[in-house]
């Protein structure tokens, strides 16, 4: 039956399913489930409204269980040290958001995590390498490593982790992906996957210096394909000595049921009325 506890005025619902039994819980239930797990990794399509409203509400019950760490790949390394002056020093709502370049749905659908976090004077990691330096290795390979400022490399992982925690699986996803949306060349298609294992090794990176450094847990926001079916993000956590619990969320019908136990140990299926 469909939970409609969330955003009823707008008609909108959703349903959790912890895919190894099958069965279907509330967010109370999977918060429940979830309060002594050391890593979360919420899955979402960033276009799904109830899925956000899902991320939101099942962090800040989370937060009312115990604290627990902020991590998004919505806010770049780079706009870390702003990031903490809003959560701990007292910066204006105004400054944080006109100050840096956020995505477009960033107010609406991941500012208010971050108040969450703020109000309970809990660090937001800001997960991704920035933007720009990832497109320089997209464009030019593993070369574009020297062309990076001496002073940024703490924003990008080592190269020469790329490659050493990809997962092969992984690989076979985005080569289909790439077969799907472009005819590009030998070339540009190892470029993407570099491009893509900088995405994936640097949070994974984030994450767990944050999670040594600090001891407390994380609750990580990123796009699916990042953390779906033990994707570049879950594979590369698990390599380097992590367990992290994996949610996906998805407008229903999008995903095959019988393969709901390959994606995430928690499906949030969404859907508008």
């Amino acid at each position: 039956m469909w939970n409609a506890t969330l955003l009823a005025e707008d008609g909108v619902s959703y349903k959790i399913i912890e895919t190894k039994t099958g069965s279907k819980l509330s967010l109370d239930e999977l918060a429940e489930k979830l309060a002594s797990s050391e890593l979360i990794l919420f899955g979402e399509e960033h276009d799904d409204l109830v899925g956000h409203t899902v991320s939101r509400d099942l962090y800040s019950l989370l937060v009312s269980k115990s604290k627990r760490t902020l991590s998004l790949e919505m806010l770049e390394r780079d706009q870390q040290t702003i990031t903490d002056e809003f959560i701990f020093y007292g910066l204006a709502e105004s400054q944080f958001l006109n100050s840096t370049v956020h995505w477009k749905n960033f107010k609406d659908d991941y500012f208010p995590l971050v108040k969450i976090a703020r109000d309970n004077k809990l660090k937001v990691v800001c997960a991704n390498p920035p933007r720009r330096f990832v497109n320089q290795v997209s464009k030019s390979g593993i070369i574009a490593y020297q062309s990076f400022p001496p002073h940024t490399r703490v924003w990008v992982p080592e190269p020469s982790l790329l490659t050493a925690f990809q997962s092969s699986e992984y690989v076979a996803r985005l080569r289909e992906l790439m077969s799907e949306h472009s005819h590009g060349s030998l070339h540009s298609t190892e470029n993407f996957f570099l491009a893509q294992s900088v995405w994936d090794q640097g949070m994974a990176d984030a994450i767990s210096w944050e999670r040594h450094s600090t001891g407390l847990p994380i609750f990580h926001l990123n796009g699916r394909f990042h953390s779906d079916r033990v994707g570049g993000l879950t594979f590369r956590l698990r390599k380097m000595g992590h367990n992290p619990v994996v949610l996906s969320s998805f407008p229903e019908g999008k995903e095959n049921p019988e393969e709901f136990a390959k994606i995430a140990d928690f499906v949030i299926l969404t859907k508008s009325r």
